[in-house]
């Protein structure tokens, strides 16, 4: 499961300072996966002002000369188990949006999904 799915923490490539106190629980020692920006840091603000849920959602800049996005690392997946999730999007009708699950570096290990373009 993603951590921070609600965007409670900013998204930043920098290392947050500290990931909160421990949790009572089998998994009180485990590090808080954050999100982080795909292409500059700066492409990504914390829209405060209509977030979808809670305080903030991420704002993420379009730039059709270079990739821009979100990404989160560390999600564990069992090898021939079939996975379902939801992504919720607002943004500027037209735009294209691609979602990509990445588990090696070759171009044979990651499932790419190209979503219809954005619309009102």
């Amino acid at each position: 499961m993603l951590d921070d799915r609600k965007f409670y923490f900013p998204i930043s490539a920098k290392e947050p300072e500290s990931a909160g106190p421990a949790q009572p629980g089998p998994f009180r020692n485990m590090r808080l996966r954050t999100w982080r920006p795909v292409g500059a840091n700066e492409i990504v603000a914390m829209d405060k002002d209509e977030p979808f849920v809670g305080q903030q959602s991420p704002c993420i800049q379009l730039d059709l000369s270079s990739t821009h996005g979100i990404r989160q690392s560390g999600l564990t997946l069992v090898k021939g188990k079939k996975y379902t999730g939801r992504i919720y999007l607002r943004g500027t009708p037209g735009a294209k949006v691609q979602v990509a699950l990445v588990w090696g570096q070759g171009g044979g290990e990651r499932q790419t999904l190209s979503l219809t373009p954005l619309s009102m």
